[in-house]
């Protein structure tokens, strides 16, 4: 809005009203006064000065013999009036309605790393002209700010975003997290004997995660031992999770191998092919049991129906206190399974006689796992 103002001057010192008056017979001159004012002349005046003008109204005084001279009736003071001023215009003023404040439509931000987002900045009053927003921000290690204003999460951290326009400022803190993408759970191995304990490590990523804390637990065949442990207690599966505080999972599922339990399930398919062939079935011995996981246990080192020493496989049967008339041996390495070890042996011409040799009437079942959980099984059959 565009106002006109005028304004003027006097030149010399303003008069006060004193100034513009002046009483009859006061001295217009130089004379000092010492402020009270002089009374009319008397007789004794007039006759002490005959010959004084008077400055006021600067005609000679008329004296008669004694008598006083009388003053003017109805004399009113004389203006004076100070010479014409000068008068100057003074200058325009063009006023504008400037920028009071910015309104941030956030003060506080917690992103996460490579996020991103826009401020929406009001500028009051709303109609200021010549607005112009400018962005900075007080770490760009932090968090970095477009013209646009922009915020782009770089790094874990806290920055100050600054919006300003002119003298007049907002400013919102930014907070970074670096949140984690993937948690790993490995295991020393993939297979387990039951009764041994899974050993396992977590892995949280990335390495400069923000928060990198996680939790686990263990499901299935086992139960967890401390943060690293896991104890496996049966047959089956058991499955270990980690999870992260940001809710980014990671699991790992293991074997847990019950040998006996392995045993009785080859024990019982093979009774069943032997069932399938119109055969009777195979009676337990424990001294076959007990041969047949020394067996075992040989062909991890040693694949052969001869055992390490060299020595026949039937060795064993005596030493194991197995007594029999006819004696046979299936042995297999590899398989991962009693379902797959017997199919296996019933493809195979060899094996399969041995199972469906009538003549045998008694069987043991041993299987053994190594360290790395590969798995040996042998059949021991007498009659």
């Amino acid at each position: 809005m565009l106002l006109g103002m005028t304004a003027c001057s006097m030149s010399g010192r303003p008069q006060s009203l004193s100034d513009l008056f002046v009483r009859p017979g006061a001295s217009q001159g130089g004379g000092e006064s010492d402020g009270a004012e002089s009374p009319l002349a008397s007789d004794d005046d007039a006759s002490a000065a005959p010959d004084a003008l008077d400055d006021a109204s600067g005609q000679e005084s008329a004296q008669g013999d004694g008598a006083s001279a009388e003053p003017a009736q109805n004399d009113a003071p004389a203006l004076v009036f100070p010479e014409s001023p000068e008068f100057h215009p003074a200058p325009s003023v063009s006023l504008h309605a400037g920028v009071t404040s910015i309104k941030l439509d956030v003060v506080e931000v917690s992103l996460e790393r490579d996020d991103s987002m826009t401020l929406v900045p009001s500028v009051f009053p709303s109609d200021a002209e010549d607005v112009e927003i400018n962005y900075s921000t007080s770490d760009s290690s932090v968090a970095t700010v477009d013209d646009d204003g922009t915020i782009h999460a770089v790094g874990e951290g806290t920055a100050i975003i600054e919006v300003t326009v002119g003298d007049v400022f907002a400013d919102v803190t930014v907070t970074v997290t670096v949140p984690v993408t993937s948690v790993t759970v490995s295991v020393n191995k993939t297979r387990f004997r039951a009764g041994e304990f899974c050993v396992f490590t977590v892995e949280v990523l990335p390495k400069d995660a923000s928060d990198k804390t996680y939790t686990v637990t263990a499901a299935g065949a086992g139960a967890l031992s401390d943060e690293s442990t896991a104890s496996c207690d049966s047959h089956g599966d058991l499955t270990i999770t980690a999870t992260a505080s940001n809710g980014v999972t990671g699991s790992r599922t293991v074997s847990v191998i019950d040998l006996v339990y392995y045993a009785d399930e080859v024990f019982r398919l093979t009774n069943i092919e032997r069932e399938n062939a119109g055969l009777g079935t195979f009676s337990h011995d424990p001294a076959l049991t007990r041969t047949a996981v020394v067996r075992a246990n040989e062909i991890m080192s040693y694949f052969s129906h001869s055992r390490p020493d060299g020595s026949s496989c039937f060795t064993a049967y005596d030493e194991n206190g197995a007594s029999y008339r006819t004696a046979g041996e299936n042995i297999a390495e590899g398989h991962t399974s009693p379902h797959a070890v017997v199919e296996g042996w019933m493809n195979s011409p060899g094996h399969r006689a041995n199972i469906l040799n009538a003549d045998f009437t008694w069987l043991g079942v041993g299987v053994s796992m190594s360290e790395s959980g590969r798995l040996s099984w042998s059949q021991n059959f007498t009659g």
